[in-house]
């Protein structure tokens, strides 16, 4: 397939640490998916993954198998294999959120936890990669905001502040009433960016760097905020790496899920071998 994109986007994403895609996937595609999440929320597949709640679902290549040939087109594995050669490996622990709007983070915070150094490394690349099945609305939110060139910052604080004691939460919360804490920077960032993507578009962000759900201002009866999330690397040294550090995550997503050993979907893995890229299970 011929490139999707253009040597200007790839040094946007290497620069900035995320990268806006346009139309990796068609207003029917997304139509079709959203109608499966519906589904899937009636009649219990929603509940058959092996770690669901309200807000999240898992491995869904197995309990929603329609979705592999919505979600791995030709277009959206030239995406990655634009940026990071034809290499490229998938590490497809897939969630599906529903109606989530994190707060400032970065999504390699648990490296930090576990002691890892890495990531910080000049030749790590994983990219999260983000389909949202609406537009980002100015007032209903439905994708992201970032903070550009954060990926290149080597200190985490966000890892931090689930670790600080009674007396350190104290003086964040003042900073925060003063407006200096470092979220309020964030929120200042000169690179500030809230994505302006569409339905079928694709959000791609460097795992490192400073994000948040776009903040809704209200809320729309019967319509879900729906989002996709898979993390590609360059099938460097460090994705075996990155994936024993996935698994040994303590959350109920992980432990329920990524701890247990499972073989990927033959659907997947055959969808793989017709679009010629590398899964890392």
């Amino acid at each position: 397939m011929l490139k999707v994109l253009t040597q200007e986007q790839v040094d946007h994403y290497f620069r900035e640490g995320f990268l806006h895609v346009k139309g990796v996937y068609t207003p029917e595609s997304i139509d079709r998916i959203r109608e499966i999440m519906a589904q899937a929320l009636k009649d219990g597949t929603w509940e058959s993954a092996p770690h669901h709640n309200e807000g999240v679902t898992t491995d869904v290549f197995r309990v929603m198998p329609e979705l592999i040939d919505l979600f791995f087109t030709e277009r959206y594995v030239q995406v990655f294999k634009d940026l990071f050669g034809d290499e490229m490996v998938v590490l497809p622990e897939p969630a599906i959120h529903r109606n989530r709007f994190y707060f400032w983070h970065k999504d390699s915070s648990f490296l930090d936890e576990q002691g890892e150094k890495y990531h910080w490394n000049d030749d790590f690349n994983a990219i999260m990669a983000a389909m949202y099945f609406q537009d980002n609305d100015d007032v209903y939110g439905g994708g992201i905001t970032v903070a550009g060139g954060t990926h290149k910052d080597k200190e985490d604080m966000h890892h931090k502040v689930i670790h600080m004691n009674t007396f350190q939460r104290a003086i964040l919360k003042i900073q925060k009433i003063l407006g200096i804490s470092f979220y309020d920077k964030l929120e200042k960032h000169p690179k500030l960016t809230r994505v302006p993507s569409k339905k079928g578009d694709l959000v791609l962000l460097d795992i490192r760097i400073d994000h948040k759900g776009s903040t809704p201002k209200g809320t729309r009866e019967n319509y879900d905020k729906f989002a996709y999330f898979n993390i590609v690397t360059d099938n460097s040294k460090y994705t075996k790496d990155l994936n024993r550090c996935l698994r040994a995550r303590p959350s109920g997503y992980y432990s329920n899920y990524l701890k247990h050993d499972k073989e990927l979907p033959a659907a997947l893995v055959q969808k793989g071998k017709e679009l010629n890229f590398n899964l890392d299970f």
